[in-house]
């Protein structure tokens, strides 16, 4: 393999992985913005204007592009035709990594930062508010809440189950003392017309009875 061939698939190599990389932080930009409401306010700014940042870093030597837009913040290794360089920012790739993954005001400070002031300073703002570190924390807290909500909610909806159910079955021994109570009160309807038949029977039979004993007397 020839010095130039070998040259080439190195860059090759490190063209790949760092697009792999830039889509990667992409996609946790997206997250971000989507669940973090100030965030998308420190943003907003950056995106009415299409602010375009080139991030150069030494050790290795990387250069790449972030677009803010309505869309979210657009990482690419090359700059389109239409888009300029608003801030350029020059640091050591363990800086940068610093940078995204904390919220420290020094380190942030630290970096070459050129462009205009306020789209420097709403950079700067932006970087402060993104650190990737806490944010994955507070990712993983909005969904082990969620998982916890949802688990509230099958119980909430469990203990609401187990109440209708308590429920019917009250219903339906309230229907079951209901009907005992209509057959009851037809018992005791029926009884008192027996009893009424009875005292009936009863007069007749004892006033045959005192007219045979008069006549019986009278004989």
């Amino acid at each position: 393999m020839s010095e130039n061939t070998k040259t080439n698939f190195e860059n090759t190599v490190t063209q790949t992985v760092l697009n792999v990389v830039l889509m990667m932080v992409e996609s946790l930009f997206t997250l971000l913005l989507r669940f973090d409401a100030n965030l998308r306010k420190i943003v907003y700014p950056l995106a009415k204007d299409n602010v375009v940042v080139c991030i150069r870093t030494y050790v290795p030597h990387i250069t790449f592009y972030a677009t803010f837009s309505y869309h979210g913040v657009l990482l690419d290794s090359q700059l389109q035709q239409n888009q300029q360089v608003d801030v350029t920012i020059n640091t050591f790739t363990w800086q940068l990594a610093q940078v995204i993954m904390t919220h420290d005001v020094k380190v942030v400070d630290k970096l070459q930062m050129r462009g205009d002031a306020n789209k420097v300073e709403q950079v700067k703002n932006f970087l402060l508010a993104v650190g990737l570190g806490q944010a994955v924390q507070n990712l993983l807290q909005l969904v082990k809440n969620k998982n916890k909500k949802t688990e509230e909610e099958q119980l909430e909806k469990k203990s609401i189950d187990d109440y209708k159910q308590r429920i019917n079955e009250q219903k339906t021994q309230i229907q079951a003392l209901t009907i005992r109570q209509e057959q009851l009160n037809t018992a005791l309807q029926e009884m008192q017309s027996k009893n009424k038949i009875l005292k009936v029977s009863l007069a007749v039979t004892m006033v045959i009875a005192i007219i045979c004993a008069m006549g019986w007397i009278l004989l």
